[in-house]
């Protein structure tokens, strides 16, 4: 009986001990899954925050990128950059040369413009980002409000450079963590970016403004020389016209007169046809001008206007006695332009060379055909450029000085007529010269290929 007893406690007791390691070890294993499933629970959530954050920032880079304005940047950023970092107050300030910083803030910041003020004094070129966590009584780089108990200060950067400041503050002390904060100068490195352009645009149109302001001054110009120019024209050619009738008169009747004064009437009509002369290069100019304008293009033979050109100075020519030569390839191709312009600019060519080669001298004109190119050059026996003024030549109002003749008259604007045409003709000049030995000049004109083309050909 008492045996009996005996192997039932000790069952009994082997039984609630086999338990009790069964439940310790289940137990074990029921905390080691509750331990699992926290964490991935924890770590699901840290996902899931971590994918609406970066939803929200492409959702606000998609709004950045789609404006300029710097009103609208402002306030889609400072709104995105409160939002995800649960602050508060807050604000953007953006340097901003030369029309001052721009600043757009949320809380009660009661002073906007001495906080601009502050802001514009603090160096920012070597700035970094700070958390304090726990704000205390210590004074800080950047102002925050009097209940602040941490603040985030996040500089601005495009392209390497510190364009300005995000500042978050919050009265909670648990808000601004490392990681919102890590995730915040990720956010800033956007907005960075997208104000930087805006203030690029705003800056863009501040010019555009400006060069149209320009732009009204200087049609205001234009339209008082052109005036000017119609003044030249009627207004001092009468008189001259008067005047000139007055000294011919006085020269028909010089035998009335001391021969001193036979000089006198001889220098005064030299004069007023100098004023003719200039009068007539400056309306030359303009007309050209303003033919640039509406400028027509035609097929034109460089041959034909060489002619025309010659018979135009012939009397020139034959009251110096010089000899013309032309060297013409009747083969060359038509050009391509205006040819009131081109003409002008063979005829200002042919002019200086008569002008500059002394009595009997000799001027060659030349016509000839370099690939797709069609090259005229006018070369005189005059006395030629002195090297130290060829550089200025083609400037306008540029006179040449020589020595040998001081008498030769001129606006000094022919030349630099000549070089607006054949480059508004797409085309170049020619130039070369040496004192003492005489100058060539000519341009090169592309030739209209389509022109030669549909020419006939001989059998």
């Amino acid at each position: 009986m008492v045996w009996q007893i005996v192997i039932i406690i000790s069952t009994l007791i082997s039984a609630s001990v086999g338990l009790w390691w069964i439940n310790d070890r289940w137990r074990k294993r029921t905390i080691t899954l509750l331990e699992d499933i926290a964490k991935r629970k924890s770590n699901e959530d840290d996902m899931a925050l971590k994918l609406k954050q970066l939803n929200i920032m492409r959702q606000v880079s998609e709004e950045l990128s789609d404006r300029l304005s710097m009103d609208s940047l402002l306030n889609i950023a400072l709104d995105a950059a409160m939002r995800l970092s649960d602050a508060s107050a807050g604000f953007i300030y953006v340097q901003n040369p030369p029309y001052g910083g721009l600043l757009k803030t949320v809380g009660k910041y009661t002073a906007p413009t001495e906080l601009r003020q502050d802001l514009q004094l603090v160096d920012l070129t070597h700035f970094s980002a700070q958390l304090h966590a726990c704000v205390d009584d210590k004074i800080y780089p950047i102002p925050h409000l009097p209940d602040t108990k941490a603040q985030m200060i996040i500089p601005l950067q495009s392209q390497d450079k510190i364009i300005g400041i995000l500042n978050l503050e919050t009265a909670y002390t648990d808000r601004f963590t490392e990681d919102r904060f890590q995730f915040m100068q990720i956010l800033a490195g956007q907005i960075g970016v997208a104000l930087d352009n805006g203030r690029l645009f705003t800056q863009a149109q501040h010019q555009v403004v400006e060069l149209q302001s320009l732009y009204a001054k200087l049609s205001e110009l234009e339209h008082l020389k052109t005036d000017m120019i119609r003044l030249a024209a009627h207004d001092l050619r009468n008189p001259l016209s008067v005047l000139m009738s007055y000294v011919q008169l006085l020269e028909q009747d010089q035998d009335k007169f001391e021969p001193q004064y036979h000089s006198y009437f001889k220098t005064m009509a030299h004069v007023i046809n100098r004023i003719y002369n200039i009068i007539n290069e400056i309306l030359s100019l303009e007309r050209i001008e303003q033919i640039a304008i509406q400028q027509t293009q035609e097929t034109i033979e460089l041959a034909t206007l060489i002619q025309d050109a010659i018979v135009e100075y012939d009397h020139q020519i034959q009251s110096k006695n010089q000899k013309v030569l032309t060297d013409i390839d009747e083969a060359v191709e038509p050009v391509l332009g205006d040819r009131a312009q081109i003409h002008e600019a063979i005829i200002n060519l042919l002019s200086n060379a008569v002008k500059y080669t002394p009595s009997s001298g000799k001027i060659i004109i030349r016509l000839n055909q370099q690939q797709d190119n069609a090259v005229l050059t006018i070369t005189d026996t005059g006395v030629g450029i002195p090297e130290d003024q060829q550089p200025n030549l083609f400037k306008p109002f540029f006179r040449l000085q020589d020595p040998t003749n001081p008498q030769l008259d001129g606006t000094g604007l022919g030349l630099s007529l000549v070089r607006n045409i054949i480059e508004r003709h797409r085309g170049e000049i020619i130039f070369k010269s040496k004192y003492g030995e005489g100058s060539t000049f000519g341009f090169k004109l592309p030739c209209d290929k389509k022109s030669s083309d549909a020419l006939p050909t001989s059998a």
